[in-house]
């Protein structure tokens, strides 16, 4: 019998395909962390309702303006971490990458960690560990768009412009994407694709970005999460 991981997802991004670009980046690293690992075994949640709203934008980082939605958040993080579910948090970095910090969310994280230790009470230690973040520099775009392949796929179906193949180019001479602004404005394919672009992720170069290395060896250093993944 496959024993299940039980994987609940918080995305800020409220877009249709928000929620499932961040469920197949999380597989993705996932799957990185334990190459042969059956899929069958991920099961993924999205939360609805006031949680969701609760994440919707940046409203999850104000303390103030919605705290019933915000006092739901807490409740239901506590809620899925004591019951041994792991937990992702995604927010974009929303800044070129500068060695790991954001620092317009870094003390929303910290504060949002805080409450929810808190709440935990002597709980907190064995949970707060399975509370995991992903977090992309600028944009969740600078780690879709290494997936060459599938851009090139989409411009020879004409799908996408060429341009965007001539941008990422140029773009790439740095190695990675991090450094550059608003990815998705900048760029010809946009988010248009995100979806797509999720395709074929395990033979993507992810690791070209400094922020994806960086959120794949917070994940490895997590306590049993290694053993959480071996079943």
């Amino acid at each position: 019998m496959v024993r299940a991981l039980q994987i609940t997802i918080l995305t800020e991004d409220s877009g249709k395909q928000g929620a499932p670009v961040i469920e197949a980046l999380v597989k993705a690293i996932l799957q990185r962390l334990a190459p042969g690992l059956d899929s069958r075994r991920l099961v993924a949640h999205r939360p609805a309702g006031l949680v969701a709203q609760a994440m919707r934008g940046h409203r999850w980082k104000s303390t103030r303006g919605t705290p019933d939605l915000r006092r739901e958040l807490l409740r239901d993080l506590g809620r899925r971490l004591r019951q041994g579910d792991w937990v992702v948090l995604h927010h974009d970095g929303d800044c070129a990458w500068c060695g790991g910090g954001a620092p317009s969310h870094d003390d929303q994280v910290a504060a949002l960690r805080a409450e929810l230790e808190r709440a935990l009470g002597a709980d907190a230690p064995a949970c707060l560990p399975r509370l995991l973040l992903l977090r992309p520099f600028y944009s969740v775009e600078a780690w879709l768009y290494l997936n060459r392949d599938q851009v090139d796929a989409l411009v020879r179906a004409g799908e996408a412009p060429a341009a965007a193949q001539a941008w990422l180019d140029g773009a790439l001479r740095e190695g990675a994407l991090d450094h550059v602004e608003k990815p998705k404005d900048a760029c010809p394919l946009g988010d248009a694709h995100n979806a797509t672009l999720t395709t074929q992720l395990k033979r993507a170069p992810l690791e070209r970005s400094p922020s994806f290395r960086a959120t794949q060896g917070a994940w490895a250093a997590a306590p049993t999460l290694a053993d959480a993944l071996k079943g």
